[in-house]
C-alpha cells in the first residue's frame, strides 16, 4: 500500500489492497487530489472537492472491506497462469488475511516457486 515499488520502477503491479499515494471520495469513489500538508494541518477529513458530501481517505482496503474487484481478479490470473519456470516473490506479508494470502499456494500448486521475504 505504500506504493514503493512503483516509485522503484518495478511494472505491472498490481495494488490489490490499494494506495495511500491516492485518496477516494466516501461517497463518490472518485480519486482526489489532496495537499497532504491541509490534511496534518486539519482536525478533519478533507471535503471532497467534486461533490462537497464524502470526505476523503487514503486509496486503501480497510479491514472488513473489498478488494477492488478487476485488481483482484487479474492478480488471481496472473498467479492462475504461472508454470514450473515462474517464480512468485512474496515481500513483507503476514499471510494471514485472505484471500490474497491463498496467492502463494496457489502458485506452489501450479509448479512455480515461492519466495517469501519479510
Amino acid at each position: 500500500v505504500d506504493g514503493l515499488h512503483s516509485l522503484a520502477g518495478s511494472s505491472n503491479v498490481l495494488e490489490v489492497h490499494g494506495t495511500v499515494r491516492q485518496h477516494r471520495c466516501t461517497w463518490n469513489h472518485s480519486l482526489v487530489d489532496i495537499d497532504p500538508e491541509h490534511v496534518k494541518s486539519s482536525n478533519r477529513l478533507p471535503s471532497c472537492p467534486q461533490c462537497w458530501f464524502g470526505a476523503v481517505r487514503p486509496r486503501v482496503v480497510l479491514f472488513g472491506e473489498s478488494l477492488p474487484f478487476q485488481t483482484w481478479v487479474q492478480a488471481f490470473d496472473e498467479v492462475s497462469n504461472l508454470a514450473t519456470d515462474d517464480v512468485l516473490l512474496v515481500v513483507g506479508t503476514s499471510a494471514q488475511v485472505q484471500p490474497v494470502a491463498s496467492l502463494p499456494q496457489l502458485a506452489l500448486e501450479r509448479g512455480a516457486t515461492v519466495i517469501e521475504v519479510n
